[in-house]
């Protein structure tokens, strides 16, 4: 298993090699921002191809295979404990 530092090495990860993967960070260490992202990469809704001309994934091979592929289910289990409280 592979740590992955930077978050756009994630969507290299997932599409070379993992099909699964576990985002375990303590709190404030932007698990959010990674699913954003994810869900902004791989979502039809919000796909935009210029959001990531600029990133360092649009250097890769077949970066662009998966964009806006895919239907994308978020969700936050904050508000799910928060609820149950």
């Amino acid at each position: 298993t592979e740590f992955i530092i930077e978050i756009n090495r994630i969507i290299n990860t997932l599409i070379k090699k993992e099909r699964k993967i576990c985002i375990s960070r303590p709190r404030r260490f932007g698990k959010t921002k990674i699913v954003d992202m994810l869900s902004a990469y791989y979502s039809y809704k919000e796909s935009k191809i210029t959001s990531f001309m600029d990133k360092k994934i649009s250097k890769s091979e077949n970066w662009d295979k998966y964009l806006g592929s895919f239907n994308v289910i978020k969700l936050n289990m904050f508000i799910f404990f928060i609820k149950q409280v």
